[in-house]
């Protein structure tokens, strides 16, 4: 089977088989062995139509594909050059690339490999083979690592000019960025802000670093409340950032008032809105208003709380695992006064959420998505921050695990030019 060897997109492909197959940490969170079936549909998804039909032709494909990921991890993370020049030597040997030239309609001839085997598993085995001996003998050996974020094992490929490379993804440049941004200002958001504050602030940073167009863009945030928000954080990375909400701190960078009393002078590059939305009177109202503030083409980024989501499996994980010695916290004001109500969970939160006028997660999404181009829409964990010893990634656990919802919303789009 003839596969067009083309280094720059063969080689992150790559890579991304090696994350997919052999990883036990990615972009801080744990990584479940997938099975070989498991393996198989998502490399086929990640390789196109044409070439992931033939994959999933192949009966054991997941185990042909476990073994290849394998031999490139063992070769692109050797100690050494000549440690990866004999690991790629081998995978040449194993799947017999061999060169030949071809001619595509309205294209010269140019040069292809492919693996000779039975499956198309051994041609894309010798087209990755080759794909990254071409890469050591026109960059250099040293342009293969492993992504040096904490928690994270996956593997790149870096093509950049001149080798700067580092990280696996933009999502873990922003945890890299967040974590030296912390260790240079413990006190992220002012001596008086909560604990809970601070590790909700700090876990959440990354994911809105990663989606903010490069500083130094204006950024507003919406409901940045009294301890300050991002808007600390946006400023030691360079940002224009202006803090709204009615009790921002009254020095700085900020505005007391509603977003929708505030008029910005110009139109920004960025609007954040953090667990704001869901409380707002009027949430179209207050949409219109950020689609007014956003310059064409600028960037929305949410994170908000699906409370419709937050049932009483979930509760009870949240309310287990509170500090025995805790005396504030919203989520212990919930487990008291569930437990004073007399009424079952559903009734209670009910009751609560009508009257609290609150807007449903679902409602939030399909407003969002109405009015701006979306390009990330995802959930997950939520509740983390205020819970005792639980990090983002065990409340991920219980949620991938069915324990628990996942009640989480984070979505990020634009506004059309």
């Amino acid at each position: 089977m003839e596969i067009a060897c083309n280094v720059t997109r063969q080689a992150p492909i790559a890579a991304e088989l090696v994350n997919l197959a052999t990883p036990r940490w990615r972009q801080g969170r744990p990584v479940r062995p997938r099975e070989p079936k498991q393996l198989a549909s998502a490399f086929a998804e990640l390789v196109g139509v044409h070439t992931g039909a033939a994959v999933r032709a192949v009966p054991d494909a997941g185990e042909r594909l476990g073994a290849l990921a394998g031999g490139l991890r063992h070769a692109l993370l050797a100690e050494d050059a000549g440690g990866r020049a004999a690991g790629v030597n081998a995978l040449i040997e194993r799947y017999g690339s061999r060169p030949y030239l071809t001619e595509d309609v309205g294209q010269p001839f140019h040069l292809h490999f492919h693996g000779s085997g039975e499956t198309v598993i051994e041609s894309l085995g010798g087209e990755f083979a080759t794909a990254i001996a071409l890469i050591i003998d026109g960059y250099g050996a040293d342009r293969f690592g492993q992504c040096q974020a904490e928690r994270c094992e996956a593997v790149y490929v870096d093509l950049t000019r001149n080798g700067s490379r580092r990280y696996c993804s933009t999502q873990c440049t922003a945890r890299a960025k967040s974590a030296a941004y912390r260790s240079k200002t413990p006190k992220t958001t002012g001596a008086t802000a909560p604990a809970a504050t601070k590790r909700w602030l700090e876990a959440t940073w990354p994911f809105i670093a990663e989606h903010l167009p490069p500083a130094p863009a204006s950024v507003l945030e919406i409901g940045c409340g009294r301890f300050g928000g991002f808007v600390p954080a946006l400023q030691l990375a360079g940002y224009q950032a202006l803090g709204v909400d009615p009790e921002a701190p009254q020095r700085g960078p900020y505005q007391r008032g509603t977003f929708e009393e505030y008029e910005p002078p110009t139109p920004v590059h960025a609007i954040v809105a953090c667990t704001s939305l869901h409380h707002v009177t009027d949430l179209h109202d207050v949409l219109d208003h950020v689609e007014s503030a956003l310059q064409p083409g600028g960037v929305f980024i949410v994170v908000e709380w699906a409370h419709e989501r937050f049932d009483e499996a979930t509760a009870t994980w949240c309310f287990d695992r509170l500090a025995n010695d805790s005396e504030t916290g919203w989520l212990l004001r919930h487990r008291e006064l569930w437990n004073a109500s007399g009424h079952d969970w559903s009734s209670y939160i009910a009751a609560w959420s009508v009257h609290e006028r609150m807007h449903a997660g679902h409602e939030i999404t399909r407003a969002l998505r109405s009015r701006f181009q979306t390009r990330f829409l995802g959930e997950g964990p939520y509740f983390f921050s205020d819970l005792d010893n639980v990090s983002e990634t065990d409340e991920q656990d219980a949620i991938d695990t069915g324990q628990i919802q996942a009640t989480g919303i984070r979505y990020v789009g634009h506004k059309p030019r």
